[in-house]
């Protein structure tokens, strides 16, 4: 039993890599079996195509980022609160998982139809944080023409902001700028943009 569970966390560990690394399409079998150090007959054991390997790993991956997001629609928050909280965790997300959040986006945009099912879980998690939104904004009289836009604002400006500091990063001499340092100052900024839009509308 131990053995077993060893080998499949083993497996998992393996394919996240491969799959990160050379997406759906890129990937094959028997990448995974040598990253893995074990058979194919026996990784077709534990899963019986690289479909299904495929999407239990990128189950776990959105999963990741609902466990990470949803608590915070269940607290008593007000509306710009609420903003600040959603854009924090996942500004911790982008920090501490950007190859999780790259493999879904990456395979949102060329598998839709393999991975749609799974995708069900952030659609429910972006659902519930419109509707919140969409309350709270009624409650405390916050003008919005359009929460999903909203909401895709938020999600850009937090991914965007961690891309742009770390391409300036990788081209620093000194290096000192990085996200460990910044997540305070981006949180800032982004909160205060989303404000000055709302004014503006």
């Amino acid at each position: 039993m131990i053995y077993s569970d060893y080998a499949l966390k083993n497996l998992k560990e393996s394919a996240t890599k491969i799959f990160y690394e050379k997406g759906f399409n890129g990937a094959r079998v028997a990448d995974i079996a040598k990253e893995a150090g074990v058979s194919k007959s026996l990784l077709h054991y534990y899963f019986r195509s690289k479909e299904q390997l495929f999407k239990v790993i990128m189950n776990d991956s959105i999963m990741l980022v609902v466990r990470k997001i949803s608590p915070i629609l269940t607290k008593d928050l007000s509306f710009f609160e609420l903003i600040d909280q959603f854009v924090y965790n996942l500004l911790i997300l982008f920090k501490q998982n950007k190859g999780h959040l790259l493999f879904i986006i990456n395979e949102f945009n060329q598998n839709y139809e393999l991975i749609k099912s799974e995708l069900q879980h952030l659609v429910i998690l972006m659902k519930t944080f419109e509707d919140k939104l969409n309350e709270l904004a009624r409650k405390e009289h916050v003008p919005i023409k359009s929460t999903k836009l909203l909401i895709v604002h938020i999600i850009s400006l937090c991914g965007w902001q961690i891309i742009g500091v770390n391409i300036f990063d990788k081209v620093s001499i000194k290096g000192k700028n990085s996200i460990d340092h910044n997540i305070s100052d981006i949180r800032r900024d982004i909160n205060e943009t989303i404000v000055n839009m709302l004014k503006a509308m």
